[in-house]
């Protein structure tokens, strides 16, 4: 069963490409005959702007255009982007940290252990 979401439920999702101007075509475009002139009318795009860090950025609540930049491979979401911009250095402080306290946990769960067998 699909959930429809109204705009107040809506959750905007944040996007990263490695260019600040990358634009790529949702729906191709498509020609249009009016009083016998024809135009084409561009199909709907996404297009990053602006720079944060390296990358551009783009914006949406589009429960369609979440899904398509969810599947391409080169369009980073939050989490990826923080991956991947995350110094390394960073990333070895924080695992040593993680390690450290898991292996506190480890130690307190050993104790508690023993003194229980004890009894």
């Amino acid at each position: 069963m699909s959930t429809v979401l109204t705009s107040e439920q809506k959750v905007a999702k944040r996007y990263y490409h490695k260019s600040s101007n990358f634009r790529f075509y949702v729906e191709p475009s498509r020609r249009v005959v009016q009083d016998g002139v024809s135009t084409v009318v561009d199909g709907r795009s996404v297009q990053f702007s602006g720079t944060v860090g390296d990358y551009g950025a783009f914006m949406t609540d589009d429960p369609t255009l979440i899904e398509i930049l969810e599947e391409r491979k080169d369009v980073l979401n939050e989490a990826q982007y923080l991956d991947a911009t995350t110094p390394v250095d960073r990333k070895l402080q924080t695992a040593s940290r993680t390690i450290t306290e898991q292996n506190q946990l480890i130690a307190k769960l050993q104790k508690d252990l023993a003194a229980k067998q004890q009894r």
